[in-house]
């Protein structure tokens, strides 16, 4: 009920009465970590790798290290893990680039330095995830996304770099209301050429990494042929116009999971 009255807000008053329940199972799915809150990194934040949550067991080895979009999948892939009784750490920023041997704000430096030092002091944290957002940082940013990956590796880590998601073009209630609208299981959004094309220096830049990295690109999970989905399956792949719902990421936990150690 709280997401159709979120999306009330966007469509009109009342309009969370109209929906039928399967269009609320779909509004359902365009669902933000029910942890964000309480272990995504944000201006007024104060806790450290060390009091850093930790998905769900107590002696995590592998740890999501990234911005503010891979929240959502820091906890699928969790939820996978806990399958096998494995566990995960949570380390992700909100306002931040990459910032791997830049001079960056401090408050990302700060965050950043505290957990690469986490990182290389825990032998136990066998496998690293790194999630950022890049199409338009730059390409000296996604410099810092390989040069970092690279950095991991060195010291012993499994590293899988996560390729973006292909943003939407506009927030995910029009394609709800697409969805509502047609009857349609599925809705597609931006092209594969034209999410390319926004990421040209972050595909060059893959190039320059270390071949024992791990490169896991959710545009080949998120598009089919030359479009990409906003809605698959009766289900909201994003909760905004970038940032993938939990339901999007469990779509994909598994794959990730497959290529742990």
């Amino acid at each position: 009920m709280f997401l159709a009255l979120g999306l009330a807000g966007h469509v009109g008053r009342g309009f969370e009465w109209r929906l039928n329940e399967l269009q609320r199972v779909l509004v359902s799915t365009a669902d933000r970590s029910p942890m964000r809150e309480d272990c995504h990194y944000v201006r007024n934040s104060t806790f450290d790798a060390q009091t850093s949550c930790e998905y769900f067991g107590e002696s995590a080895d592998v740890a999501i290290y990234g911005n503010s979009h891979g929240v959502e999948l820091a906890y699928a892939v969790a939820e996978e893990l806990r399958r096998s009784n494995r566990s995960l750490f949570h380390f992700t920023i909100s306002g931040c680039a990459v910032g791997f041997r830049q001079d960056i704000e401090k408050y990302c430096s700060v965050f950043y330095e505290d957990r690469l030092r986490f990182l290389h002091d825990n032998q136990r944290v066998r496998n690293v995830i790194l999630t950022f957002r890049a199409e338009h940082s730059g390409s000296e940013t996604a410099r810092s996304l390989v040069e970092l990956a690279n950095y991991l590796l060195e010291n012993g880590k499994n590293v899988i770099v996560v390729l973006q998601a292909p943003t939407l073009e506009g927030d995910i209630t029009p394609y709800l209301r697409q969805a509502f609208h047609s009857g349609k299981s599925n809705i597609r959004a931006r092209s594969v050429a034209n999410w390319r094309e926004l990421n040209d220096h972050v595909y060059a830049s893959l190039q320059d990494l270390n071949p024992g990295v791990k490169i896991f690109d959710l545009a080949d999970h998120f598009c089919e042929s030359d479009l990409c989905y906003a809605i698959r399956d009766s289900q909201a792949m994003y909760y905004d116009d970038d940032h993938i719902s939990v339901s999007g990421a469990r779509r994909v936990a598994a794959d990730i999971v497959r290529l742990l150690e």
